[in-house]
């Protein structure tokens, strides 16, 4: 992990994570399984997005609040740090702000009352968005959310890194494995493909 002291910041990625990393299509769905490094790499991305365009708003999210606070908040903030990119919490909005002004909110997507599904986002004008563990999501969140992808000046893209999902979930429809739908990348990743951030037992093991 390196960074400078100004706008530059770059992970080192190697094979697929390395292809998937500047990848701009709209919708993008970065599957694999557990210890591949996708969560990782999907912070990198908005990370990078947040240092290249000043004033960007992007929303991390899982579905639940305490997957958001508990799993993900914690590995952004530890990826910022060590970036060397200072964060200021506002807690009124839950959002990151970043010193060249972009905003990166956080959210669990889970609504309390059914009748406000989409609350969580709503009245938010976003460019990016990436959701962590997008399994875990309905599908007609998911199609709500990409289509408030709207800020004006930015280029717009939605990421999601599920785990692996069986071939009648509606990632694996939405995201095809040949690449055919227009405006969506899948990429797949193994945790072989993460082998070099790894300790020696841990793909035995696994």
């Amino acid at each position: 992990m390196t960074a400078d002291a100004s706008t530059e910041y770059r992970l080192v990625f190697r094979g697929v994570h390395a292809r998937a990393y500047p990848d701009t299509t709209r919708e993008v769905d970065i599957e694999g399984a557990i210890r591949a490094g996708k969560t990782t790499l999907c912070l990198a991305r908005e990370l990078q997005a947040a240092i290249d365009c000043p004033g960007i708003p992007i929303l991390l999210a899982r579905w639940t609040d305490t997957g958001v606070y508990g799993l993900l908040v914690p590995l952004w903030r530890q990826m910022c740090e060590s970036a060397g990119e200072p964060l200021k919490w506002h807690s009124d909005e839950e959002y990151h702000e970043l010193r060249n002004g972009s905003r990166v909110y956080v959210r669990g997507l889970k609504a309390q009352d059914v009748t406000l599904r989409y609350s969580k986002f709503r009245g938010l004008t976003l460019a990016r968005a990436y959701i962590d563990q997008a399994e875990e999501l309905p599908h007609d969140v998911y199609l709500e959310l990409a289509g408030r992808l709207s800020a004006p000046g930015y280029a717009h893209q939605i990421t999601i890194s599920p785990q692996s999902v069986s071939e009648d979930h509606w990632i694996a429809k939405e995201f095809p494995v040949d690449n055919s739908a227009a405006h969506r990348r899948y990429y797949a990743l193994s945790v072989r493909d993460n082998a070099h951030n790894l300790s020696p037992e841990v793909i035995p093991a696994l």
